[in-house]
Parts: structure tokens; sequence; C-alpha cells
């Protein structure tokens, strides 16, 4: 993909394809950021000067991120040392590295288990570390190797799901590995597990991902509200709607989110019209069924309105 950036921007094709900046070309064509389009560029000129580099992009053992430090800031005699300790070193502690040196990862620090105590008895315990946790709106970045037919076919069935559902590319792609992951029947897809970390002092929630743990945003809190799985601190379970009234209210409506104007049939949820916490009860005709993207959607209006409501001056 760098090469190919590279080819378009200094032949001008952007500009014959009708675009008037590469920004444009990379947004509109690859979905690249304008800060990620001029890395690739950066990336691609300096490559030749790096033939290890280079190879490790190919196979797949070195991100574009670490490939973009190392060539900024190694020497080309030095790159082996730098793609080794690009294995072992996050993005950021390779960026710290000083410049025409080699990253320093052979010490390894004794864990608090190995650490002596004052009084020369028993190891001293660990303090237990509470995780990061990172905003919801941090964007996280997956990258793809697809060939020249397999990217045309991505680009299709995105176009064709946009507009037959007006969900975002993020949205299509997930529901189509949340259909493809359970092998299931298109009616038998309606439900699916996302777990949720809700502390119960504080009432913090956060997604548990393999990249660190996201704070969850109360707009999906609240949807999880009305429908879930709750388990205590005991292991203990229980549905906030019993599984018999969900099957019937999926069934009453035919499997498809029943906001107007809305035809989803995956990913779908319960919503309650009179709140649980308001006493609304599990009731059939108290419950109607939403997409995850309607539901959410619902919730955020709904403390939106609260918001402009608070600031209502008292007459």
């Amino acid at each position: 993909m760098v090469y190919y950036l590279l080819q378009i921007k200094e032949h001008l094709i952007y500009r014959k394809l009708g675009f008037k900046t590469m920004s444009n070309y990379g947004k509109a064509v690859a979905g690249l950021t304008p800060r990620q389009v001029s890395d690739f560029l950066t990336l691609a000129r300096r490559l030749p000067r790096f033939p290890e580099v280079e190879a490790a992009l190919a196979e797949g053992n070195l991100s574009w991120s670490h490939a973009r430090i190392i060539t900024s800031k190694a020497d080309p005699e030095q790159q082996l040392e730098w793609i080794k300790a690009a294995g072992t070193l996050t993005v950021e502690q390779l960026a710290a590295t000083p410049s025409h040196s080699v990253p320093n990862v052979f010490p390894e620090k004794k864990s608090p288990e190995s650490q002596p105590s004052r009084d020369g008895g028993l190891p001293m315990k660990p303090k237990p570390q509470k995780p990061k946790v990172l905003p919801e709106t941090t964007l996280q970045y997956v990258n793809l190797r697809l060939t020249g037919s397999q990217y045309a076919e991505l680009s299709r069935l995105l176009e064709q799901g946009q507009a037959a559902t007006g969900l975002s590319r993020e949205e299509i792609v997930l529901q189509a590995l949340e259909n493809a992951a359970t092998g299931k029947t298109q009616h038998e897809q309606s439900a699916y597990l996302q777990v949720i970390l809700v502390c119960p002092d504080c009432g913090e929630a956060v997604l548990p991902t393999s990249r660190g743990e996201i704070r969850a945003p109360q707009a999906l809190l609240k949807a999880a509200h009305c429908d879930a799985i709750i388990e205590d601190s005991t292991g203990a379970r229980k549905h906030t709607i019993p599984p018999r009234i969900r099957r019937q209210a999926l069934k009453r409506a035919r499997y498809q989110c029943e906001r107007p104007g809305c035809s989803n049939t995956g990913f779908l949820q319960i919503h309650h019209r009179v709140p649980r916490a308001g006493g609304g009860s599990p009731d059939l005709d108290n419950l109607v069924v939403l997409c995850s993207r309607c539901h959410q959607q619902l919730h955020h209006d709904e403390e939106s309105a609260r918001a402009a409501l608070k600031q209502v001056p008292d007459i």
C-alpha cells in the first residue's frame, strides 16, 4: 500500500481521478486519515534504504507504526536490532529510544515476587495494579492484507451494505463477522454476548478488550440494563427479561428492528418502554425489539433530552 500511494502521489494520479489532494483520495478510496496518508508516503520514501524492514512488513512480522519509527530513527546498518526490539517494545517505548542507537531490550526487571523483603523473610506480595482504562472515544485501528480482487469485493459489499442498511462500514463488518462466527440462520442471529464490567462501588463500567479496558458509554450501559444477564459477585446470574418472554418479543417483531424506517435483523436487543428503574416490567406489552444501533441511539437521545431539561429555568 505504501508504494502504491507513493506512485499515486508522484504521478499525480489522484488529480486525474478527480481528487484535489492525496488526503481526499486516501479517505475516499482507502478510508485513511490525513495523518495516515502522510505517514505512509514518508515510509514509502524511506523503505528502499531499509530492505530488512520492508521484508518484515511483507511477512507480517512488523507493524507499519514500528516500521515508521525504525526508518526515522535507526541507522540502516542497525535495522535488524531495531526489528528485534520491535517484537518486545511498544510503539511508545520504541519511539523513546534515542536516534542512531540500539534499543536495549536485554535487561529484565525482576518481578516483585522475586524481591526479598526488608527483614530477609518471605518475598513481598506485589500490590495489585488497576488496569489503565481507555476512553470510549479512543479509536482502534485494524490492518488487513487483501489482494486486489479481495479489496474490490470488500468495497462492493460495503457500498451495498451502506445503501441497504444505512449502517457505517465498521458496523457492517462487525455484523458480518458476528453472523459468520455464530454460523446460525438469520432468525437465530439475534442474540449475542457483550461483556461489560461494572464496579459495584463507583458504578464505573468498562469493556474488556485485547488492547486494554475501554470505558463504556452511558448509552451502551443503559441499553444493557434493558436486555442483559447480570452476574453478581457470587457468580449468580439473573436475566433482566425472562428468556421465554424475550423469544416471544422477537417472534412478534419477526426478528427485525421495530424502529420505523429500520429493518435490521442482526444484533437485536429488547428495550423497555417504561424503564426498569422506573418500575417498568418485562411484560410483552412493555417491550420493543431494536437493533443495537437504534437501541443505543434511543438512550443517547434520552440522556440528551434530560440534560436539556436541566438547563430550562423554572418559571
